[in-house]
């Protein structure tokens, strides 16, 4: 997915950090909010939490509804 965004990526997943930052909200929330190509946000919001900057609570079904939070790293 980064590849096929080129250089829009880091913008991307500074988007999605910016929209959850403060307050913990929803993938939904998140994907709305950005906008555009809803699969490139929700690959750019996982990536953000598999390097730890962005936090959900993996005990609970993953769905759109999901819990989003900044970790404050």
């Amino acid at each position: 997915m980064a590849a096929a965004l080129g250089g829009g990526y880091p913008a991307l997943a500074n988007s999605v950090r910016q929209v959850v930052a403060g307050t913990p909200t929803t993938v939904q929330h998140v994907i709305d909010r950005i906008g555009g190509e809803e699969h490139a946000t929700m690959c750019a919001l996982f990536a953000e939490v598999k390097g730890g900057r962005l936090r959900i609570d993996w005990t609970k079904p993953l769905n759109r509804m999901t819990r989003v939070e900044a970790t404050h790293a």
